[in-house]
């Protein structure tokens, strides 16, 4: 992920609302979190060591994570959703929800009631008991 410039809310009576600052918090701690599982690895990376990273308190990652596991979930679904809106963006559907699921039926999906007609794995339909010489 490329890393833009950080993102800074004013403080005191002119700060935005708790909505705002509480996604741009999250924001500077996902960023955080990618730098630093890129640097130490998973293993040694610490709620520490991303709060130092995102320039904040080890209280406000934990307002916003229970623990690194649920930080780099929350990083898995950043960076999905981040991926999904640039492949919308590029399809031209940009009025679609980045976290909307393809409508396209894979050959490999489950089949619904409205297409009786299942498809093997290779894309062709089964091969009856009938049709078998």
């Amino acid at each position: 992920m490329e890393r833009g410039p950080s993102i800074t809310v004013p403080r005191g009576r002119h700060a935005p609302p708790l909505e705002v600052r509480l996604g741009v918090q999250r924001t500077r701690l996902l960023e955080a979190a990618a730098q630093v599982f890129a640097r130490m690895g998973y293993a040694d990376a610490s709620a520490e060591a991303i709060s130092r990273e995102a320039g904040m308190s080890k209280a406000t990652f934990y307002e916003h994570f229970a623990n690194k596991e649920e930080c780099i979930l929350g990083l898995f679904d950043w960076a999905r959703d981040a991926i999904l809106a640039a492949m919308a963006e590029a399809a031209g559907a940009t009025d679609l929800p980045a976290s909307r699921p393809p409508t396209t039926p894979s050959p490999w999906s489950a089949p619904s009631r409205s297409s009786p007609r299942v498809r093997s794995a290779s894309g062709f339909p089964p091969i009856s008991a009938s049709s078998s010489r």
